[in-house]
C-alpha cells in the first residue's frame, strides 16, 4: 500500500472480496444455503480507474515523480538529454491511470498541444515545476489550466527537486501566490524531492530523515484530501462496507452455537443500519452539492456574459450595480435551496435509520436473545439460572459471550433514536430528547435562515480582480472597440474576451466550491461522533462475543482478518481534508 487512497482502496476491495468468497465457500455444510444467499452479493460492479495527470514545465522531474508516488513500480526512463516528448500512460495496478505529458514550454510547439490533450479527461493534476522554473511561461500555463479551464479543483502545485537549490525569501508557495495573480482561491502546494524518496527506501542510518525530507509523504496527503473534496474516495469507500458488512453477515456460520449466531445477527443488523444510513447521507449530500454548482454556475455565467458585452462605460456604470443584485440574488436561492435540502434529507435519514433499528429488534435472532436474557421464564415464571450474566463456560480462562450486552444494544437502539420506547413510531417527533434528535438540531442550526455564505461576497470586487490579472478592466468591449475594425487585432480582442470571461466565471465558482466544502465539513461534524459513537459500542461487543467462543473455526478467524483490513482502510479514508 502506498498511502494514497485513489489506489489503495480501490486494489484493496477486490482483493479483500476474494478472499472474502473463498472462506464463505468453505462454511459448513450446515449453513450452504445461507452461504451461497451471501455469496450473491458478494460482487464488485465495474468501475472506471482514476486518471492521474502529471504536467507542468519540461525537465521538470515528473517521471521521478511517478517512480516516488508507486514505490519503483512505474520507473518511466527520465534522462536529461531526451525529454518526455509524448503523452505516456501507465495503468498502476488498473485502478489508477498515470499520465505523464511532455514538458510544456520546451521551445516546440507540438509539446505544449500534447500537454493540453493529456489533461483533458483528468480527475486529479499535479503542475510540476522546478522552483528555478515558476517562469512567466509557466504561471500562464498555470493560469490556463486554473483559471481559464476551471480545473483549480483538481490540482495541486508540485515544486519538484526542492533539496538541490536554496530555499528563496518568503519561501516557495509565495512564488505559486504570484504566478497565480490575485484570485480568490489558491491551489494545494508541495515540495518534494524525488530522488531523497527513492534512496530512503534503498534503507540506511538516514533512510527515515530522507523520506520525511522529501515531502512525497505529505503530496500523498493532499493527493487524499483533493480526492475526498471531489467525492472519490467516496465511491471508492463503498466496495470495502460492502466487504466489511458481508464479513458481519457472514460471521454467524462459524458460530460456536445458536445463541452465538443470534447474537452475531443482531450486531451485524446494527452496524449494516448504521453504515447504509452514512451511505445515504452521503449520496444525497453530494447529490444536492452538485446541483448548488451546477445552478450557480448557470447564474454566474449569464452574468458574467451580461456584464462582458457592454458597449460604453456609461451602460456599464448604469446596468452593473443592478446585474450584481439579480446575480448574488440567485446565488442566495441556490444556497437557500442547499440548506433546505440539507435539513431534509438529515431529517428524513435520521427517521430510516429508527424504522431500521425498530426492524432490527424484531427479527427472529433479535427475540431469542431477549429470550435468553430475560430473567423469568414467560411461561413457568421461574427464575432462569444466569439469567442476569454471562453463559457459564467450560474454560474460566477465556470470557463467555455476555448476552446481556448485545440486548443492551437493542434496547439502546431504540432509546437512541426514538427517545424511549413510548415515542416507537412517532417518526421525527418521536426524536425529540434522543441523540439522533440532536443531529437533527445540530444541522438544523449549521443550515438555518442565518446560512447566507453569498452574503460577504461582493460580485463586482471578483470581477475587478479577475479582470486584473487579464489585464483588462470592465468592461472589455471599451479596451477593444477602437481597433475593432483591425481583423487581426479583433481577432486578439476576442481571445482575450474569451479568456476573461472564463476567469470570471472561475472566480466566481471558485466560492461556491469553498461553501460545498465548509457545508460538507459541519454536516458531518455533526452526524460522526453519534454514529461513530454506535459503531464502536457494537464492534466492542462483537470483539468480546468472538473471543468467548470455545470451538472457534478458522473460517471465523479468517473473516476478523479480512474485516479488520476493511476497518483500517476506511477508518484512514474517513475524512481527509485538504486543511
Amino acid at each position: 500500500m502506498t498511502g494514497i487512497h485513489v489506489h489503495d482502496l480501490a486494489v484493496a476491495a477486490p482483493t479483500l472480496l476474494g478472499q472474502f468468497r473463498d472462506v464463505v465457500s468453505a462454511a459448513p455444510e450446515a449453513s450452504a444455503g445461507e452461504a451461497a444467499r451471501i455469496l450473491t452479493r458478494a460482487v464488485l460492479k465495474p468501475r472506471e480507474t482514476t486518471k492521474l495527470v502529471l504536467t507542468g514545465q519540461f525537465s521538470a522531474g515528473k517521471s521521478k515523480l511517478i517512480a516516488a508516488l508507486t514505490d519503483g513500480v512505474h520507473a518511466p526512463k527520465d534522462s536529461p538529454d531526451r525529454e518526455t516528448d509524448t503523452v505516456s500512460e501507465y495503468p498502476w495496478d488498473d485502478v489508477v491511470t498515470l499520465v505523464d505529458t511532455p514538458g510544456v514550454q520546451a521551445g516546440v510547439k507540438e509539446h505544449d498541444e500534447r500537454a493540453s490533450d493529456g489533461v483533458s479527461g483528468s480527475d486529479l493534476i499535479l503542475f510540476v515545476v522546478p522552483p528555478e522554473m515558476l517562469d512567466d511561461a509557466a504561471a500562464e500555463y498555470l493560469r490556463f489550466l486554473a483559471i481559464d479551464r476551471a480545473q483549480y479543483a483538481q490540482m495541486i502545485v508540485v515544486m519538484t527537486k526542492v533539496n538541490t537549490v536554496p530555499r528563496p525569501p518568503g519561501g516557495r508557495a509565495r512564488l505559486v501566490e504570484q504566478a497565480l495573480g490575485p484570485v480568490g482561491f489558491t491551489l494545494p502546494f508541495a515540495e518534494v524531492d524525488s530522488v531523497d524518496y527513492l534512496r530512503s527506501r534503498e534503507g540506511g542510518a538516514s533512510a527515515d530523515l530522507r523520506r520525511q525530507q522529501s515531502g512525497i509523504d505529505e503530496l500523498r496527503r493532499l493527493i487524499n484530501g483533493l480526492a475526498y473534496e471531489r467525492g472519490d474516495l467516496a465511491r471508492l469507500r463503498q466496495p470495502l462496507i460492502l466487504v466489511r458488512t458481508l464479513c458481519d453477515e457472514a460471521m454467524p456460520l462459524f458460530a460456536d452455537s445458536g445463541l452465538d449466531a443470534d447474537a452475531l445477527h443482531v450486531l451485524a443488523d446494527l452496524r449494516k443500519a448504521i453504515l447504509e444510513r452514512k451511505g445515504g447521507i452521503t449520496s444525497a449530500f453530494e447529490g444536492a452539492a452538485t446541483r448548488f454548482r451546477a445552478d450557480c454556475l448557470t447564474d454566474v455565467t449569464a452574468f458574467v456574459d451580461r456584464v462582458t458585452n457592454y458597449e460604453t462605460q456609461a451602460e456599464a456604470d448604469r446596468d452593473l450595480p443592478e446585474a450584481e443584485q439579480a446575480c448574488v440574488a440567485a446565488l442566495d436561492r441556490h444556497a437557500d435551496t442547499l440548506a433546505a435540502t440539507v435539513r431534509s434529507l438529515i431529517e428524513q435519514q435520521m427517521v430510516i435509520l429508527e424504522q431500521q433499528l425498530e426492524e432490527a429488534g424484531e427479527t427472529a435472532a433479535a427475540a431469542a436473545l431477549v429470550d435468553a436474557a430475560t430473567p423469568f421464564d414467560a411461561r413457568s415464571g421461574r427464575l432462569r439460572i444466569g439469567a442476569f450474566g454471562p453463559r457459564r463456560s467450560a474454560q474460566p480462562s477465556r470470557p463467555a459471550f455476555n448476552w446481556n450486552q448485545a440486548t443492551d444494544l437493542l434496547k439502546k437502539g431504540k432509546e437512541w433514536w426514538v427517545g424511549g420506547a413510548q415515542n416507537v413510531g412517532g417518526g421525527l417527533r418521536g426524536l425529540k430528547g434522543s441523540p439522533g434528535h440532536e443531529i437533527v438540531l445540530k444541522v438544523g442550526h449549521f443550515f438555518d435562515h442565518k446560512f447566507k455564505p453569498w452574503q460577504a461576497l461582493k460580485i463586482a470586487d471578483k470581477i475587478g480582480k479577475a479582470a486584473g490579472v487579464a489585464g483588462f478592466v470592465i468592461p472589455i468591449a471599451v479596451d477593444t472597440f477602437a481597433i475593432v475594425k483591425e481583423e487581426r487585432a479583433a481577432l486578439d480582442a476576442q481571445r482575450a474576451s474569451e479568456r476573461l470571461h472564463a476567469r470570471l466565471v472561475t472566480e466566481v465558482m471558485a466560492n461556491a466550491d469553498e461553501i460545498v466544502s465548509k457545508a460538507r465539513q459541519q454536516l458531518w461534524s455533526a452526524v460522526d461522533p453519534v454514529l461513530d459513537a454506535i459503531l464502536a459500542d457494537i464492534a466492542s461487543a462483537r470483539a468480546e462475543g468472538l473471543a468467548s467462543q470455545r470451538d472457534r473455526m478458522s473460517g471465523a478467524d479468517a473473516l476478523e482478518r479480512i474485516a479488520g483490513e476493511a476497518d483500517r482502510l476506511l477508518a484512514a479514508s474517513a475524512s481527509t481534508p485538504l486543511v
